[in-house]
């Protein structure tokens, strides 16, 4: 899928607005993470919560990429679980990633993707995000709502599949996205995870006085804005 240049900083001008989230760990979650290794050490991480949501990445991606199979198998159930709060996962599928994913080198990456689609994409792109933080990034409920909201406000129809959210926001802005792709016959047009990439590589590559410096900091955004973006869908919306 190609994102032109012209669509893309659209896109980008109704996502870049000032919206927050406090990316910091909570108690429990950071005293489960430094228990994992003597290796993983957080005293030195930034107390800004924008600048500890990257420093996360980097503590985090080179023991995930190392030689510890338990370790990494320990931190991908930590970054699903009580990182990403996502615990209807079983211990056999997260022990599944970890082998498939092996020290997420290219080649175990793109196979998985391409085997995988967008089952489990809340789960396991955060795993690949973090060990892979310069090159991949988060695709959940919140990132593919707010952009297939931005979509639909813009006339285009292109859609990205959307997984199942709890958000009193999120989730009722997903049903009326979804009820309108079926009133205009576009159900099964859905995007994935690798249409998401390509539009945040386009994001950044928009001219530098309005692009994100990163796949992260273009996933960030969309992430924090997405409630908003939802609100408005949900007030502007209606389905014929």
């Amino acid at each position: 899928m190609s994102w032109e240049a012209g669509l893309v900083a659209k896109i980008w001008s109704q996502i870049d607005r000032p919206a927050s989230y406090n990316w910091k760990l909570n108690p429990i979650a950071r005293q489960r993470l430094v228990a994992l290794s003597e290796k993983i050490d957080l005293a030195s991480a930034p107390e800004d919560s924008s600048a500890f949501n990257r420093k996360l990445r980097e503590i985090i991606s080179p023991h995930l990429r190392g030689g510890n199979p338990d370790l990494r198998r320990s931190l991908i159930a930590w970054i699903i679980v009580e990182w990403g709060g996502i615990k209807r996962n079983h211990a056999a599928k997260l022990d599944g990633y970890a082998h498939r994913l092996k020290a997420f080198d290219d080649a175990s990456i793109a196979s998985f993707i391409a085997s995988q689609g967008t089952e489990g994409v809340s789960s396991w792109s955060k795993v690949i995000a973090l060990a892979r933080p310069g090159e991949h990034a988060i695709y959940d409920a919140r990132t593919a709502v707010a952009l297939n909201c931005v979509l639909s406000h813009l006339g285009d129809q292109r859609a990205f599949a959307m997984p199942q959210s709890q958000s009193r926001v999120i989730r009722p802005a997903a049903i009326r996205l979804r009820t309108c792709r079926r009133k205009t016959h576009l159900q099964a047009d859905w995007s994935g995870y690798i249409e998401y990439l390509q539009l945040l590589r386009a994001m950044v590559a928009l001219p530098a006085s309005t692009a994100p410096k990163s796949i992260l900091d273009a996933e960030m955004q969309i992430f924090a804005v997405a409630p908003l973006i939802a609100s408005e869908f949900l007030l502007t919306s209606t389905v014929q």
